[in-house]
């Protein structure tokens, strides 16, 4: 499987320690996957800045999770940023941020919550990357929606090739379930930076 390593941080000393801290275990050209909260849409507002994460771009690549409004989504088409997810249930126009990704040579991938079940048919056959929400969009450490599964399924049956994500209360026991269910990344977060070993966790999660 491969791992993407999340960062969900309250402010700016937190958000700056994870990036120090994955330097000294996680391997050149990992993928970081940044947690962009709004209280508009999440239970939470988490911290954010690409000047910070330029520093860091020759040795990560960022991917940005935006549980944000679709009026300020346009806000996050900047580098260092490779890749934004962005809710299917906020956007009214995909065609607007499918040019605009283009525009700013920024992958777009749409995100689907395990509470946006009815939105699962409408991802454009254009976007290449899905990401799962496995919980509810918020804090970081919480429990893995087994619902998520069957949506995983379902979106393998129904976009064969696209790259699929999922994200929220992975441990080695789910990372293998998601597997099975046809998800080819898991974006970790908690279950990293809450371990005593960084490194250990990140290398059991590398081996399901």
């Amino acid at each position: 499987m491969q791992i993407h390593v999340g960062i969900n941080a309250k402010n700016r000393n937190s958000f700056l320690k994870q990036l120090e801290s994955a330097k000294e275990f996680l391997p050149p050209k990992t993928w970081l996957h940044i947690d962009v909260s709004d209280p508009k849409f999440s239970s939470i507002k988490s911290y954010f800045s690409a000047t910070d994460l330029k520093k860091y771009s020759p040795r990560f690549n960022f991917e940005a999770h935006l549980m944000v409004p679709d009026k300020k989504i346009s806000e996050y088409f900047k580098k260092p940023l490779k890749k934004i997810f962005v809710h299917i249930s906020v956007i009214k126009d995909w065609a607007l941020f499918i040019k605009e990704a283009k525009k700013s040579k920024i992958s777009l991938g749409a995100a689907i919550g395990i509470n946006e079940e009815k939105y699962k048919n409408k991802i454009p056959k254009s976007i290449k990357s899905i990401m799962v929400l496995a919980v509810t969009p918020g804090p970081s450490g919480q429990k893995f929606g087994k619902k998520s599964l069957e949506l995983i399924s379902f979106l393998r049956k129904k976009y064969p090739h696209a790259t699929i994500s999922i994200d929220g209360g992975i441990t080695p026991q789910v990372a293998k379930e998601v597997k099975r269910a046809g998800a080819d990344v898991i974006i970790s977060t908690s279950y990293i930076w809450n371990s005593k070993n960084p490194l250990k966790a990140y290398k059991e999660l590398k081996a399901t």
